[in-house]
Formats: C-alpha cells, structure tokens, sequence
C-alpha cells in the first residue's frame, strides 16, 4: 500500500514537471511571437505615416491649384457682372427720369382739372345751401302755423274730453251707489233668512241634545222622562239677543249642574255623531283648493302629479301645487313616495320623470 501511495506522488510530480515545462515552452514562443508582432507594427505604421504624407502633400498642391482657378474665375465674373450693373443702372436712371416727367406733366394736368371741378363744385354748392336756406325758411314758418292750429285743436278736444269724462264719471258713481244700495239690500235679506235657518237648527240641536239627554239619564241613573228634575233647566237664548263678541253654548244653558257627567258624555257623543250634516253655506264658504284634496287618494295624486311633470317636462314644487290644487304637506309626501319608488327624480329643485332626460 506505501508502494503504490509513493509510485502515485511520484507519478504526480513527474506528470506536473512535465506541465511546468509545457507551459515554460508556451511561454517563451508567445513571447517570441509578440516580439515578431511588435516589429511588423512598427514597420506597418512607419510605412502608413509614410504614404499620408505623401498623400496630403498631393492634396494640398492640388487644392491650391484648384483655388487658383476659382480665384481668377471669380475675378472674372466680379469684372463682368460690375459691368453689367452699371449698364443696367444706367438705363434705369435714364428710364426713371423719362417716368418722371412724364408723370410731373399728368399730375399739372390733374391738378389744373381738379381746380375747375372743385370750382365748379363750390359754386353749386353755394347755390344749393341758398335753396336749402329759403327752403327751411319757408317750411319753419308753415310748421309753426300748422304747430299753432293743432295745439288748438288738441286744446278744444282735451276740453271736451274732459266734459265727456266728468260726466260719465258721475253718471257711474251714480249707478254704482245705486247697486251699492241694491247689493247691500240683497246682503241684508240673505243675513236674515241665514240667521232664522241657523235659528231653526239650533233649535233643533237643542230638541235632540234634550232627548239624548233623557235618553242617557234613563239609561245611566233609570230616571224616566216624564219625572220632574230637581233642578230647573235654564231658558234657552236666542241667538239674535246674544252679544256679538259672546255666545253661550247650548250645551251650557240646558244641562242641570246634577247631571254634568251625563251631559259632558252627551256633548262628547254629539260630537262624534252629529245628527245633521254641515250646512250648504259652510261647504259653499269653504275654498275649493282646500275640498279639492280631500276628494283624492294618495294613488290618484301620485299619477295626477306624474303625469302634469311628464306633460310639462319637469316643474318646481310651486308649479305643482297651484297647477293641480294641492297643498304643500300632500303634494311633498306624494312627490318623496314617487322619488322612492324611482318615478321621478329631483335635480336643482326641479323634478323630471325617470324616462325624461335630467
């Protein structure tokens, strides 16, 4: 095992002399050959300076032969083109002044012509201003006349007018005092058959407020209607000699202080069930837009209100509520339930249908 372990570092070294001397060899050619290189560069380079100079000797004889040429060419063409200069400013000067005469005699000519004309021109005008003058004269003194006569005219007809109108003034305070007097009349009769209805219904009220009363005081403490009551009951008063700023209430003058339960539960009842409709003069009294509501049901509102904002393409609140008769509270619920349900929207305070374009 030693034999072989040494015969294999012996192998070793003898395998790495053998490269080292491999490599020495490789070295010194390399060096041998960069040596033959740097030597036929230096020629190289020495031979191409050579032949530049050369080169650029060549050019520059040429070159200056060259500029030689252009130097007389250019000489040449200075000196020809001076002489035609000169002869081309001299016909000009010569043409320049011909054009000038010329044109000094035209414009004598124009001006002596439009001495004349201007003249001429003066003196027509002279005599048209003396036409003029007679003319405004003349025309001054017609306006004033006719000025004098129609303000005269118009003095004679604004007196009449004002006669006409003083009397048809006085002819309608006339009429109107008298249909004062017949409307006053007519308003005075109505008071009174309206004050003998509303009469025979308070009446009637108290008829049926008494028998209700009965009716109650039997049902609740079993006393009979034909028994005497321990208290007297108070007179009632008619309302034409009742006061204007006090009416006692009906109620109050015919219950007995013994059964005021009894007549606050009657009074409670009639309330709740009156026993007469409203009268026509408080339904005719009422205003229309106020009725007008009440007749709808919020469906129907919501359509009337969807379809006025489609057939007018978008309104305001305002337009909405005096368009269709409405009130401010019904008309803003009606519109925030259209908005949900996505009908119409609101942009800038104006409300659009959803189809229509914002």
């Amino acid at each position: 095992m030693t034999s072989l372990n040494e015969a294999w570092q012996a192998q070793k070294q003898q395998r790495q002399q053998n490269v080292q001397a491999i490599l020495t060899g490789f070295q010194v050619e390399r060096n041998q050959i960069a040596m033959q290189l740097r030597d036929h560069l230096r020629i190289f380079q020495d031979e191409i300076r050579q032949e530049t100079r050369i080169l650029l000797t060549d050019a520059a004889q040429q070159r200056q032969d060259v500029a030689l040429k252009l130097t007389e060419r250019l000489s040449s063409f200075r000196t020809q083109l001076q002489d035609q200069t000169a002869q081309f400013l001299a016909v000009t000067a010569a043409e320049r002044s011909l054009m000038a005469e010329q044109l000094t005699g035209d414009l004598g000519e124009f001006r002596q012509q439009l001495a004349e004309s201007v003249a001429l021109l003066r003196h027509d005008l002279q005599v048209t201003i003396a036409a003029i003058a007679s003319d405004v004269q003349s025309l001054r003194s017609n306006t004033q006349a006719e000025l004098t006569a129609l303000r005269q005219d118009r003095l004679s007809n604004l007196v009449t007018l004002v006669d006409g109108l003083r009397a048809d003034t006085q002819d309608y305070l006339t009429e109107l005092a008298a249909s004062r007097q017949d409307r006053a009349a007519q308003i005075h009769s109505q008071l009174q058959s309206s004050r003998a209805h509303r009469q025979a219904k308070t009446q009637t009220l108290r008829l049926n407020l008494r028998q209700h009363r009965a009716s109650l005081r039997q049902s609740v403490w079993g006393i009979s209607a034909e028994q005497p009551s321990s208290h007297p009951v108070a007179p009632a008063i008619p309302l034409a000699s009742t006061p204007k700023g006090h009416r006692p209430s009906a109620a109050k003058s015919i219950i007995p202080q013994s059964s005021q339960p009894a007549a606050d539960l009657a009074i409670t009842a009639l309330s709740l069930h009156p026993t007469s409709p409203p009268s026509a003069e408080a339904k005719a009294g009422e205003p229309i837009a106020n009725l007008q509501p009440l007749q709808r049901d919020a469906a129907q509102v919501e359509a009337d209100i969807h379809t006025y904002i489609r057939q007018i393409e978008g309104a305001r609140l305002t337009e909405i509520e005096t368009a269709l008769g409405m009130n401010r509270f019904q008309t803003v619920d009606a519109l925030r339930s259209l908005i949900k349900k996505g009908v119409v929207a609101q942009r800038d305070r104006i409300y659009l249908a959803q189809d229509q374009p914002q």
